[in-house]
């Protein structure tokens, strides 16, 4: 089994969390050497903010394929639909697909972790709640399929398997500011410690002027905004 790994940003942790994903799933090409991605963030004194790495196997299977009628809406989807809100975030399917066939006890089984598939588009299951007629996830990323219509969806769980992580103890210990982060169980229970898990990042200093202003730059014309 090979691990695979992609990697997050959770802006604003301890207030209201806005996560995005700074590396898509991937598979290293070699065991034990870094990957390398560049940040492209600005960040001021004070930021708080969490790099995730979320490491996975490569096995998994599919638990079921089933259609709905797939569309942008906020509001409850009737049997058969599928509606994706319109800000990306909640995907809520009915119990009853588009042929009627009761999916209830299938679409409680998915997790977090797990993914969703249609088309092209692939999300992975961020956080799964069951409701009297219909089940709603949290997905990542926050984007809706182009095609709206009928279409088929693929649910896969992701076999569960041991998986291996670095550790290296004492790692952040020099740094009070700098805190590694460790869950066995998902994002909501992380414990911290001074020691890094295989994930690690590396700053450039800027300096700021208070003279200075912003400059946008359009072509062959540049302007102060």
């Amino acid at each position: 089994m090979a691990l695979q790994y992609e990697v997050w940003i959770v802006d604003n942790p301890t207030g209201t969390p806005v996560i995005r994903q700074l590396v898509s799933r991937f598979t290293p090409d070699a065991t034990g050497a870094w990957v390398e991605f560049p940040l492209t963030e600005l960040f001021t004194s004070s930021t708080i903010f969490d790099i995730v790495l979320i490491v996975s196997g490569d096995a998994s299977t599919t638990s079921l394929t089933a259609s709905w009628n797939y569309q942008s809406s906020n509001v409850a989807p009737a049997a058969g639909y599928a509606h994706h809100s319109t800000n990306g975030k909640t995907l809520v399917f009915n119990h009853d697909d588009n042929g009627t066939t009761d999916r209830e006890a299938a679409l409680e089984a998915i997790r977090t972790g797990d993914t969703i598939t249609i088309g092209t588009t692939v999300w992975e299951v961020a956080k799964t709640t069951d409701g009297a007629s219909a089940q709603t996830f949290e997905v990542l990323p926050k984007a809706q399929h182009g095609t709206k219509g009928v279409g088929s969806f693929v649910f896969k769980a992701i076999t569960s398997s041991t998986l291996e992580y670095v550790t290296k103890s004492g790692h952040y210990s020099a740094d009070s500011e700098v805190q590694g982060l460790l869950s066995t169980t998902g994002y909501a229970n992380v414990a911290t410690s001074n020691d890094g898990f295989g994930v690690d990042i590396e700053f450039q200093e800027m300096s700021v002027s208070a003279d200075w202003d912003l400059i946008s730059y359009s072509g062959e014309q540049t302007g102060s905004v």
